[in-house]
């Protein structure tokens, strides 16, 4: 792993959940500089995510493997521990049934992390994912006294003998995880997309991640490239927020596009409770790069996309 970059270096080990609302999401793709995990269709993706508002505490954790989508667990959390040492782990009981799951995680945001899905009745792990921090940043957020702390180009590797029985016993992927976290305003929407492709000189891993938002009545827009260099991951690039926006499949900076091609899988999350009621999508895709003024391609590698609306 590269050197952690970025605001603080220090850890940062925080409890969950913290404040009136709290989101922490990691998501896992094939490396696009190796062409791709091994898998059915020679693709693998993993998303996990874990949820909190006023009225509302859900897990959902997913695979992808490379033909169907396989829901590990997705219901609301009963019963959670959790430490400043950003240790985690949850009781979900899933959405529509009684099956019950144990969600363990252990994330620092600057070191090793590792997070395990298991039955709740016992056994082994469903999904058990290891992963290293190269890189972590952290900026503001309009409205909203704390940062947003991002970490793109994780280190992966996940093993789910269950869910992906024709692939290796462990998979190497890329990942990018979020974790934001504060007294959101109720209405919100927004589209956001993180993208790992191939440098084209150097072969190394290289991308970006980008949002169009608006929470309440504050706007946050914005495009960050990152790259791994000589075994060193960073932050290469902030674009001017007033030239980045998203319609639809298609993101915009001020010289480039990313065009979402081709979308290996879709979940759609509907998060309801007394108090909220917002729908969000995930969606992994193949995704090209493209310079603006040319019209030529930059890049090509995957991408995932979230789009959430309503109210929290």
């Amino acid at each position: 792993a590269g050197a952690v970059s970025g605001a603080h270096k220090e850890a940062l080990p925080l409890p969950f959940p913290l404040a009136q609302h709290d989101n922490w999401q990691w998501h896992f793709y094939p490396r696009a500089e190796t062409g791709g995990a091994a898998g059915p269709g020679g693709e693998v993706f993993v998303a996990v995510r874990m949820w909190r508002s006023s009225a509302l505490y859900r897990a959902s954790a997913w695979v992808f493997d490379g033909e169907r989508v396989h829901t590990v667990c997705f219901g609301d959390v009963v019963d959670a521990k959790s430490d400043k040492a950003g240790s985690l782990e949850a009781t979900v009981v899933e959405v529509g049934s009684s099956n019950s799951f144990v969600i363990s995680i252990d994330d620092d945001f600057v070191s090793e992390g590792k997070i395990s899905v298991r039955k709740a009745a016992g056994g082994g792990a469903l999904l058990d994912v290891k992963f290293a921090t190269q890189v972590k940043t952290e900026w503001d957020v309009p409205g909203q006294a704390e940062k947003v702390i991002h970490r793109p180009l994780l280190a992966v590797t996940v093993s789910a003998p269950s869910l992906l029985p024709n692939s290796p016993p462990t998979v190497s992927l890329h990942g990018y995880s979020k974790r934001y976290y504060g007294p959101y305003p109720h209405y919100w929407s927004y589209r956001f997309i993180t993208f790992v492709g191939k440098d084209a000189s150097s072969g190394e891993p290289k991308g970006f991640w980008t949002a169009d938002a608006t929470f309440g009545y504050n706007k946050y827009n914005y495009w960050k490239d990152f790259s791994a260099e000589d075994g060193k991951a960073a932050v290469t690039n902030h674009e001017e927020k007033e030239k980045c926006y998203h319609q639809m499949h298609v993101g915009h900076c001020s010289g480039r596009e990313v065009h979402l091609k081709s979308k290996y899988a879709l979940r759609e999350l509907t998060l309801r409770s007394e108090r909220s009621d917002s729908v969000m999508t995930e969606a992994f895709w193949a995704a090209e790069v493209v310079d603006k003024a040319t019209g030529k391609l930059v890049m090509k590698g995957y991408a995932f996309n979230e789009h959430c609306m309503g109210t929290i």
